[in-house]
Formats: C-alpha cells, sequence, structure tokens
C-alpha cells in the first residue's frame, strides 16, 4: 500500500517515511479514505490452478435394435485466481463482523448498540467510545463504527488482487438412445441437463452463480 505522489510532491513527513513505521495512522496521512480503498497482490498470487475431471458411464443394450447409455460428466477447479475483488465478494478484509462486534461487547440486534455505532465518535452519543481514537487524526465526525473497524483509515474493502480462491463446478447427465431402423439407417437422439457454477474471475468480470 502506498500514498500517491501529488503536485505538491510526496506527501509524507522524514518520520513517516522512517522504517519500521507501525502506525495505524501511517497510511493514509488525512484521517479516513472515502471510496475505494488501495489495492495488494494477495501472498497467495501465481498458484497455479488445479482441475478434477471424471466421468461415469452405463450402457445398456434394450434388445436386438436399441441401445442406451447415460453418462455422468462432470469436473471440479480449485485455487482460481480472482483478479480484482475490489468488491469484497470473497476477500473483505474490512468487514464489519458480528464477531468483531461481539468483541467489544456489542451487537446489531441491539437498538442501544445501533445508536452508539451510528453516532460521531466525537459525540456523547458515542457513549464509551467517546473520543476512543483508533489513530491520530482520525476524525471526530466519523461514526463509531467506522473506528472499529479493522482498518478505520478506510471505508471501503482493499481490493484484493489475485487471491486463488475462486472455485468452479461442473456436473451433466448426458443420455443417448441409439436405435437400428434399417440397415444401414441408424437413429441416436440424445439429451443433456447441466449445472455449471464458478466463483471466479471470468474475461467478462467477477462471477459469482450458476450457469
Amino acid at each position: 500500500m502506498g500514498q500517491g505522489v501529488t503536485d505538491g510532491g510526496v506527501p509524507l513527513t522524514a518520520a513517516q517515511i522512517a522504517w519500521p513505521n507501525l502506525s495505524a495512522g501511517y497510511y493514509p496521512t488525512g484521517g479516513v479514505v472515502p471510496g475505494s480503498a488501495p489495492q495488494y497482490m494477495d501472498q497467495n498470487a501465481g498458484r497455479p490452478a488445479r482441475q478434477y475431471q471424471y466421468s461415469f458411464t452405463i450402457q445398456r443394450e434394450i434388445n436386438n435394435d436399441l441401445v442406451v447409455d447415460a453418462a455422468y460428466v462432470g469436473n471440479r477447479g480449485v485455487w482460481w485466481p480472482t483478479y480484482n475483488d475490489s468488491g469484497g465478494m470473497m476477500n473483505d478484509y474490512n468487514y464489519f463482523s458480528p464477531q468483531l462486534l461481539s468483541s467489544y461487547g456489542l451487537s446489531l440486534n441491539n437498538p442501544a448498540n445501533l445508536a452508539i455505532l451510528l453516532a460521531p465518535i466525537g459525540s456523547p452519543a458515542a457513549g464509551p467510545f467517546q473520543n476512543r481514537l483508533p489513530f491520530p487524526g482520525f476524525p471526530l465526525t466519523a461514526t463509531v463504527a467506522q473506528s472499529l473497524r479493522p482498518f478505520p483509515q478506510f471505508n471501503a474493502n482493499p481490493a484484493v488482487i489475485e487471491a486463488p480462491l475462486g472455485e468452479t463446478w461442473y456436473n451433466s447427465l448426458q443420455t443417448t438412445a441409439n436405435r437400428r431402423l434399417a440397415s444401414p439407417l441408424a437413429h441416436a437422439p440424445n439429451a443433456s441437463s447441466v449445472q455449471s457454477r464458478t466463483t471466479c474471475d471470468t474475461i467478462f468480470g467477477p462471477h459469482l452463480g450458476n450457469l
């Protein structure tokens, strides 16, 4: 993650550039950043995907002129990359989870707790969280909920690039009936029922659903 260079130069002081700097307020330097959060490469990016393919077929002769085939054909894929999970569909590291709330003794099912979460952190309505800033420079007008996020300096989810969390499923039932009408003629109608699902990115962008 890094702070962009502006027309006025690098917006960092010598103390902020010093390494290591473990302050939560290091980036960004201006409080809470609205809109999109920064992008970063997943630590497991580049892991080769794996695809398993399998099938099972049964053939039965009904009579001298009719043979029926029924086949199950499927495949399963794992470790496919999610190239830009900016929507947080699979990786939301800034998620305001019930477990996180519980660690602070709060619940979304409690109206009093909801009022506290929506209150500005600098106001008396913030209750026990009033002026409990996650880092220096955090705006007093920001909500308590924002201050309790894992990355309170961002009000959006950091975009994870190429995290190998994508999966694919393909299942189909394929049937064929072969009937000999008259030598040398034959009739072979077939039918297929297919279900396909993926949770990885495609050339058309992120996809999650059935085909």
